[in-house]
């Protein structure tokens, strides 16, 4: 499945895809130390910050389903009073559920808690640069695009649950777009959820 982020580095709105293919690429392309190549694909399904990324826990349960625990790296959070960990969850038999599960039995439940952020972020620049031109739409990706990416799957995944649950017009309704708002917020970390 194609996800689709807006490139936060650009004036206009750009839609970019982040396809199965470019993560698959990257992950090829990034060193195999300290579990770096996994990287990508778990930045895009959990929606972490990179600084989040070494917190960042995968669990298999017995049923077949996965769940990634994420705590916030942000300092607003605890003054705030809002969830330090955020959870991800995963179906059973899902194919993300499949791959988080190999990633877990092969490098543990906190397959980046070794990993440095700085080197991971160089690491990631210098494979992005190795790949532009073989896939030009590259040079608008970096780290955070990710998070993007997840945010914008989430929204649309929460809007066909409001839309199957309360009909094509809940957006009209405000107290079913602020709940959906603080859904997405709560998935994302955020601690300003309004």
């Amino acid at each position: 499945e194609r996800v689709i982020f807006t490139s936060p580095r650009t004036k206009e709105r750009q839609r970019t895809e982040i396809s199965p293919q470019i993560v698959a690429t990257l992950m090829q392309e990034l060193p195999n130390t300290k579990n770096q190549q996994f990287a990508p694909f778990v930045l895009l399904l959990s929606g972490a910050r990179l600084s989040e990324l070494p917190s960042v826990k995968i669990f298999t349960n017995s049923d077949g389903s996965c769940v990634i625990k994420i705590d916030t790296a942000k300092l607003g959070c605890a003054r705030k009073g809002a969830a330090k960990t955020r959870r991800i969850e995963f179906a059973a038999g899902s194919t993300e559920a499949k791959q988080l599960a190999a990633i877990a039995a092969k490098c543990g439940q906190k397959p980046f808690a070794a990993m440095n952020c700085a080197t991971f972020r160089s690491n990631f620049r210098a494979a992005k640069k190795r790949l532009e031109k073989e896939y030009p739409k590259m040079k608008q990706l970096d780290i955070h695009s990710f998070r993007h990416a997840f945010a914008t799957q989430q929204r649309e995944k929460i809007a066909n649950k409001y839309k199957e649950k309360h009909g094509a017009d809940w957006r009209s309704n405000e107290k079913l777009s602020a709940a959906a708002r603080d859904e997405l917020a709560k998935l994302l970390g955020h601690n300003d959820r309004k």
